[in-house]
């Protein structure tokens, strides 16, 4: 027996889906350290779908977990080909479809793998499908054999319209957004943020920041350096005072500590020469940017990755930032605005917990 189930389509994918292979768990997952991004194998030993490949799967997880990188692991998953045909989540997780909004916008030649949430994700671990199908719509088919969900899902596919990707319509604010964008590469910054609080929300607003450090400068894989090459080629500069992340190399003394120019060594170097070429301060790359001159304030609106660093800002200076995945995190630098949403919102920074030490 099949199930169709409704689900609201985070990213829409370019490819007409087969029945595929499902994969199911009830706890998130982590891309960064979770997924090897050259096979697809998750690799988290402590994971229930450790070992197993995603590769051509409709994984069903509640949501990724962890780094701000989760979104670089999914687009080196894509460009390699080893992502999974469909996501099916619990949450509307922007952290982990960044990457696949990245893949859309600069890599046009990639299959990008639909991301859908669904409502009854209680429904899909009750159900533990063995096999499903996505639809246009972004509805999904599953169950327990492949011939049942192609029947259901032939049924139902011949009611519905091709597959297309839906255009966005911007509000007055996206659309002075896009026609102030100076360059190529703030127009493809301003539709990545755009796109993506609309995975967030259907009516989002925009709030500037004064302050960025990105943690997409580490090195995951090619995919990721092309990605802001193509940024500088298409004359990205930053508007805001932006630093660095730690990299995957040290920049300076690499040699003399007998470190081995391999490959993504070299590459780790040239991304952070790219970087730098975007109006990036070369005299940060670390994690622990509060510990710079001039950290942020409180009350001052930023939009900073690396995780450590978001909740040092939140807690300690009192400033305001969600955990911003990579390569989200150099397109709001650029434009200078980030979706009014989280704990850039005072509503949202109301404690509702309270911690009695007393007596520790």
């Amino acid at each position: 027996m099949s199930q169709r189930l409704g689900g609201n389509l985070l990213v829409h994918g370019n490819e007409d889906h087969h029945v595929c292979p499902v994969m199911v768990s009830d706890v998130p997952l982590s891309f960064w350290g979770g997924i090897d991004e050259k096979t697809g194998v998750v690799i988290d030993t402590t994971h229930p779908l450790h070992g197993q490949s995603v590769e051509g799967t409709i994984l069903c997880i509640p949501s990724g977990r962890g780094s701000s990188t989760a979104s670089q692991v999914m687009l080196e998953l894509i460009l390699n080909g080893k992502a999974p045909k469909a996501l099916i989540l619990r949450d509307r997780d922007g952290l982990v479809s960044v990457g696949a909004l990245i893949a859309q916008s600069v890599f046009p030649e990639a299959t990008v793998l639909d991301i859908i949430q669904v409502d009854d994700f209680a429904s899909v671990l009750a159900m533990n499908p063995k096999y499903g199908k996505v639809l246009s719509d972004g509805s999904v088919v599953l169950g327990q054999e492949s011939a049942s969900v192609e029947t259901l899902a032939t049924t139902v596919a011949s009611t519905l319209g091709p597959r297309q990707i839906p255009k966005v319509v911007p509000t007055p604010e996206e659309q002075l957004m896009m026609d102030q964008a100076a360059t190529n590469a703030e127009r493809r910054a301003v539709e990545c943020i755009i796109r993506y609080a609309r995975i967030l929300t259907e009516t989002p607003v925009y709030v500037p920041v004064e302050k960025a450090h990105i943690d997409g400068c580490t090195y995951i894989g090619p995919g990721g350096l092309k990605f802001v090459q193509r940024l500088v080629q298409d004359g990205g500069q930053v508007r805001i005072p932006t630093t660095l992340n730690s990299v995957s190399t040290d920049l300076r003394h690499w040699a003399k500590l007998g470190i081995i120019p391999t490959e993504s060594q070299q590459a780790s170097r040239t991304l952070a020469q790219a970087y730098v070429a975007l109006g990036c301060s070369e005299r940060s790359f670390t994690c622990a940017p509060y510990l710079l001159d001039h950290p942020p304030q409180l009350g001052q609106q930023i939009v900073w990755g690396e995780s450590n660093a978001v909740v040092y800002a939140n807690t300690v200076l009192g400033a305001r930032t969600e955990k911003y995945a990579d390569y989200l995190d150099i397109c709001c630098a650029i434009v200078g605005k980030v979706p009014a949403l989280g704990v850039h919102l005072e509503e949202h920074r109301q404690p509702k917990v309270v911690l009695d030490c007393t007596g520790i």
